[in-house]
């Protein structure tokens, strides 16, 4: 039985879905303006294509990037819910809720060495969310690598994922 057989499609989605929602929630933490939204939601997007490419050693996270990869050469795009500017911190919750959902599938189905690297894999996606874009300073001068707000929802996150 190959790892993704131990799910259903609906329990498989959540597993896809949390990395990105995980990075998603760190940049609503603190948007960066417009162009540090682009930068920070392009190393989402780099983290997972370069992933895609590289063997973590974890069966389950690379199941998850080899039908990630498979999607986007096929030009499909997950649906992910979406932020709404005028609640954000529900947003926030949504994907914190869906990132939860998907710690008590891999700890209910797989074992703690694959459960673990998953966790990691998204908490990786978050941290590579904060770090893609300096926040404060003005043209590029000054400014913190990690602001406060997401420095905040990555301890979050560390909780919920129980790291």
């Amino acid at each position: 039985m190959s790892i993704k057989e131990q799910f259903s499609a609906q329990e498989w989605s959540t597993l896809l879905s949390a990395p990105m929602m995980a990075g998603n929630a760190v940049v609503a933490a603190d948007p960066s303006g417009p162009i540090g939204l682009v930068k920070e939601l392009g190393a989402l997007a780099g983290t997972l294509a370069k992933a895609a490419n590289e063997s973590s050693g974890n069966a389950l996270v690379q199941a998850l990037l080899a039908e990630i990869k498979s999607a986007a050469e096929e030009g499909e795009r997950p649906e992910l819910p979406k932020p709404d500017a005028r609640d954000i911190a529900g947003f926030k919750q949504q994907a914190l809720e869906i990132v939860a959902e998907a710690v008590a599938l891999v700890d209910a189905k797989v074992g703690a060495d694959v459960a673990r690297g998953y966790k990691e894999f998204i908490l990786s996606m978050g941290q590579k969310a904060a770090e893609a874009a300096k926040e404060g300073g003005f043209l590029g001068f000054g400014g913190t690598l990690v602001s406060e707000d997401e420095q905040a929802m990555l301890s979050q996150l560390k909780t919920t994922l129980g790291l």
